[in-house]
């Protein structure tokens, strides 16, 4: 399975910044020219924040009249998650994905929801992994669904993170690639390239950026 090509990797002492690159020289020594977007992002609530700018705020959305509204509908918790929970963390037209967490205790998974009935459209699991794999916030971008995992597959307390796309169309996972270092927050994708903020044993955090 082809990986994504790690263009370039920015590491300081407790700080990570990438602001008004229109290329990656400088970080990397040579001259890379920022690509074509690749990706066409929805105008939904298509991150946790609603866009790459973690802004919080949807200009175009309408609040309702009221708030006596009724439930559409409900989706209880199972036995296992009451320590975790689960999070709406995008929507588009067609889907809402919601992030459920166990808390280290079980792999942590990522449904996709009819945002008109509840109904469990799929469901995505790492599956593989001998110990429980946390997953950061997924973000929707295009067609796919970017998100980081972060388990401690060697079981000696020092656990390794990956960077993975999924299909928002079934939850097939694409691909992953390894990160250096664990990654606990969700990855930003946006202008052609997904960024990832990582943190290694020393705290020194790392900025990842791939295309």
């Amino acid at each position: 399975m082809p990986s994504p090509t790690r263009r370039a990797l920015l590491a300081a002492a407790g700080t990570a910044a990438f602001a008004g690159c229109t290329s990656l020289e400088g970080l990397t020594g040579r001259s890379t020219p920022a690509p074509a977007p690749f990706l066409t992002e929805p105008t939904d609530w298509a991150h946790p924040h609603h866009d790459a700018g973690n802004t919080g705020v949807s200009p175009g959305a309408t609040a309702p009249d009221s708030l006596a509204v009724e439930s559409a509908w409900t989706a209880p918790l199972e036995a296992d998650e009451v320590d975790g929970g689960r999070t709406v963390v995008a929507r588009t037209d067609e889907t809402l994905l919601v992030h459920v967490e166990f808390n280290g205790f079980y792999d942590d998974r990522v449904e996709a929801r009819d945002p008109t009935s509840g109904d469990v459209r799929w469901t995505y699991v790492d599956g593989e992994a001998d110990e429980p794999v946390s997953f950061g916030r997924p973000v929707v971008a295009g067609d796919g669904v970017y998100l980081t995992a972060v388990t401690d597959q060697r079981g000696d307390g020092h656990p390794s993170g990956s960077l993975r796309t999924i299909s928002l169309a079934d939850g097939t996972e694409r691909g992953r690639v390894p990160l250096d270092s664990p990654s606990f927050h969700g990855p930003i994708v946006a202008g052609g390239r997904c960024l990832v903020v990582t943190r290694d044993e020393e705290r020194r955090l790392s900025l990842v950026a791939r295309t």
